[in-house]
């Protein structure tokens, strides 16, 4: 074991219980992970204000959802995993829930969990003064949620919503840290939440160093926690977290990012001395185009909901341009080469796995003729430099605008920036230039989110339990700089209907839903917001010395209180 790793554990856990002979409750070793986003850019540690997965991933570990998962169907259930619902009621119009939530949930300090703290928790989302990532779903599907009682909440939907489960899933926080949603924002809680009901409750973060979780013997939810403790050490990136964990230093790679693709082969060889699962991921890459005019970002709406006219990138507002874009690039080398083949192309804005994926559309072909003859056609020919330049026939550049564009990549993974080299190459090959912008996951989440930029290369993943609706990366109301998700301010109103209507169908029929879905996906491929890359595949990996790690698909912390 790494010395400073093993001086780490000499200062946080007694030496006596971490080498005792029979792991007793909070007395078996820490579980120790990498984090590659740093304990600096983590983000915020008060799960309404996350905006990131490795937040995200620390935040479920420390705070209990409103509704539990039951880990076998992978599905919302009364008294699920980690939620305080115990059960619920839903009116014969569809339009209100009712919640029974447990009554022995207890936070750190001792209060008990009830319903102020859930009302609180969805007040500060709805007010909108928090800039959370829950906002966009909730504020276009529910009116509110209040008291019944001190362990019944009511939520009113402003229309019946099969996707209501999926956003009244909120994390809950402790209402009696507070004293209103405002004094929520830069608040110490960000960095220090002192006051928790997780599995784990929160040691301390070390800047620069490491994020440093405790054992809660008080969660409710399991009979005990056996790891003293989870840490999540810093690493400058995937490789390094790799290289550590083959080093001993660290004893999990979980989901995200997971095993790097490159190494996976290697280890896959190794199977016997490592604990290996496997599965298609809920994370897919793509490049978003900024349809609007970069220089003046603004929202779909003005304040009296009239739409805003947000004028057009002088090159991907043409979707036709767009259309071009997606045949210049070869996904397929793109795979092969930046990910070793650990990827599956994508169609449109839906996972391979997914219950809702159409099956009869087909990923747009790599092509390089038809995107040069799309650019000729769209006025952008080449000059006798042999670069694209506009000509007067071009839709919204004017004449002598050469095509070349700044790409925002994230420069946290080596992944990414192989990908933005890729696709620099491939489009040089058309006359095209493309200017590279490497910066830190947290700044390129801050010029996407201002809406000043041309192009990025980002990727989402998507929720769990699986919810196709695409309303909070495609809808106007999403397109609210700095806030929301539709961050290309690209908006289509037929395919806004059709969400809207697959979200409120009647019944909630899977199959009919899907139908609207697979009409979704065919606009979206038409359009071209994004342009489609790729899913992943995933690879998680555990130490053999460390028991019960027994990952489901998409769930590779669900029995964590029990690792040893």
């Amino acid at each position: 074991m790494n010395k400073r790793i093993f001086l780490l554990l000499a200062l946080l856990f007694p030496v006596s219980s971490v080498f005792s002979q029979e792991v007793a409750p909070g007395e078996g070793l820490p579980i120790i992970e990498g984090n590659i986003s740093g304990s600096i850019n983590i983000g915020s540690l008060n799960p309404l204000r996350c905006n990131a997965t490795d937040c995200g991933l620390i935040n479920s570990l420390m705070f209990p959802s409103l509704i539990g998962i039951n880990p076998e169907s992978g599905y919302y259930a009364p008294m699920g995993r980690n939620g305080l619902v115990k059960d619920w009621q839903i009116s014969e119009d569809g339009l209100e829930y009712t919640f029974n939530l447990r009554d022995d949930v207890f936070w750190t300090d001792g209060e008990q969990v009830n319903a102020d703290d859930v009302v609180f928790t969805f007040g500060a989302i709805l007010s909108n003064e928090i800039e959370s990532s829950y906002s966009a779903a909730l504020l276009d599907s529910i009116k509110g949620i209040k008291k019944v009682d001190e362990f019944t909440v009511e939520a009113s939907l402003q229309s019946t919503s099969c996707t209501a489960l999926n956003n009244l899933s909120s994390q809950i926080i402790p209402e009696h840290v507070f004293t209103d949603f405002a004094d929520m924002v830069d608040h110490n809680f960000d960095r220090n939440p002192s006051v928790s009901s997780g599995i784990f409750k929160f040691g301390q973060l070390t800047a620069g160093e490491r994020i440093t979780l405790l054992a809660n013997q008080d969660y409710a939810f399991a009979e005990a926690v056996y790891p003293q403790g989870y840490i999540f050490v810093d690493a400058p990136n995937s490789s390094v977290a790799f290289e550590r964990f083959l080093a001993g230093e660290f004893n999990i790679i979980g989901s995200t990012p997971g095993v790097p693709t490159e190494n996976r082969a290697a280890l896959r060889e190794r199977k016997d001395d490592f604990q290996l699962a496997e599965w298609a991921s809920s994370r897919w890459t793509y490049i978003g185009l900024n349809v609007a005019d970069p220089t003046n970002p603004q929202p779909a709406f003005d304040e009296a909901g009239k739409r805003i006219d947000q004028g057009e990138h002088p090159l991907f507002g043409d979707r036709n341009v767009r259309r071009a874009l997606q045949h210049a690039i070869n996904v397929q080398d793109i795979i092969n080469g930046a990910l070793f083949g650990e990827a599956v192309q994508m169609a449109s804005a839906e996972l391979p796995n997914s219950w809702a994926l159409n099956p009869d559309l087909a990923p747009i072909p790599f092509d390089p003729s038809i995107a040069a003859n799309m650019l000729d056609a769209a006025g952008f020919p080449l000059n006798d430099k042999g670069l694209r330049e506009a000509t007067e026939e071009a839709l919204f550049a004017e004449a002598g605008t050469p095509f070349k564009f700044e790409l925002i990549v994230p420069n946290g993974t080596e992944e990414f920036s192989r990908i933005g080299i890729l696709v620099q190459d491939q489009l040089r090959e058309l006359g095209i230039t493309v200017v590279i912008n490497s910066v830190d996951f947290n700044t390129a989440i801050g010029l996407i989110s201002s809406q000043g930029y041309e192009a990025y290369l980002l990727g989402w993943v998507n929720g769990f339990p699986v919810d196709p609706d695409l309303s909070f990366i495609f809808s106007a109301e999403s397109d609210n700089p700095p806030y929301g998700f539709n961050n290309t301010s690209y908006y289509n109103g037929e395919l806004f209907d059709l969400i809207q209507a697959a979200r409120t169908l009647p019944g909630c029929d899977q199959a009919e839903r899907a139908d609207l879905y697979h009409e979704i996906q065919a606009i979206l491929q038409h359009d071209q917001p994004y342009l489609w890359l790729f899913a992943h595949k995933v690879m998680a990996a555990a130490s053999n010395g460390m028991t019960n790690f027994d990952p489901l698909p998409q769930q590779v912390y669900w029995n964590v209180e029990n690792w040893k």
